[in-house]
């Protein structure tokens, strides 16, 4: 088996980074950011006056927009391109046709399990209860879909020209900047995806062993798997506020 050049293996691998950064960011800030405020604003509505002012659990207050809606919209847009790029290494063990909707499925049991907390302000304090609960599982689930569209769509798509290069620099900056905390997360994740890539590179058997059937039947169960997980969590959070 011929080994690939340098340069095709880092325009392949931006090119991928650059799908799931760029429709992961979108996504999370217009779903999670805008479409969570949103959801905020009308859950305030229906709970009355009396939440006005209130921290959420989040930390933002519940009632006025004001500066931090802009930092919300940030962070859940960096956490959008965090799960864009899971979703790129992911979407290979999942059926062609249905990944859109699994995903959707895989990501409000997770992203619900995750936010709705039977001890919190969002759902004790805001009302009706069921309706928290089913816009927080829906946000999630919405990302989802509309993450897995379009990383399908960008994929499918020849790169342009910087393309690739634009990609390589969004997957290293978030991994860098969590190098700057004093466990040194960022630089230990940056050194295991070089080393990786390098090894992948010079072993040619070993990039066929992780597209095997084998290592898709083991992911494909690791999602099934996170997905009973999170489905446990959540109905066990939403039983105990309902």
């Amino acid at each position: 088996m011929q080994k690939r050049s340098l340069t095709a293996d880092l325009k392949e691998m931006g090119h991928r980074a650059f799908a799931g950064a760029v429709a992961g960011f979108l996504c999370g800030g217009l779903i999670g950011g805008v479409g969570g405020r949103l959801a905020m604003f009308l859950l305030r509505v229906t709970s009355g006056p009396a939440v006005m002012g209130v921290e959420s659990d989040d930390g933002f207050v519940i009632g006025p927009f004001t500066s931090s809606t802009g930092f919300l919209i940030l962070f859940t847009a960096a956490l959008g391109l965090v799960g864009g790029l899971i979703y790129t290494v992911a979407r290979g063990w999942l059926p062609d046709r249905f990944r859109p909707h699994i995903t959707a499925g895989l990501f409000a049991l997770v992203g619900g399990a995750l936010i709705v907390d039977p001890n919190g302000v969002d759902f004790t304090a805001i009302k009706p209860h069921s309706l928290a609960i089913g816009l927080f599982v829906l946000l999630p689930g919405l990302y989802g879909y509309f993450v897995a569209k379009a990383v399908d769509r960008l994929l499918d798509r020849p790169p342009g020209r910087f393309a690739p290069w634009m990609g390589i620099v969004l997957i290293l900056v978030p991994v860098v900047f969590m190098g700057t905390g004093a466990n040194g997360l960022g630089g230990i994740l940056v050194a295991l995806l070089v080393v990786g890539w390098s090894v992948g590179r010079r072993i040619q058997v070993l990039r066929g062993f992780l597209s095997s059937v084998w290592v898709t039947w083991l992911g494909t169960t690791v999602l099934v798997l996170i997905g009973i997980a999170s489905g446990v969590f959540l109905i066990k959070d939403m039983l105990e506020i309902l």
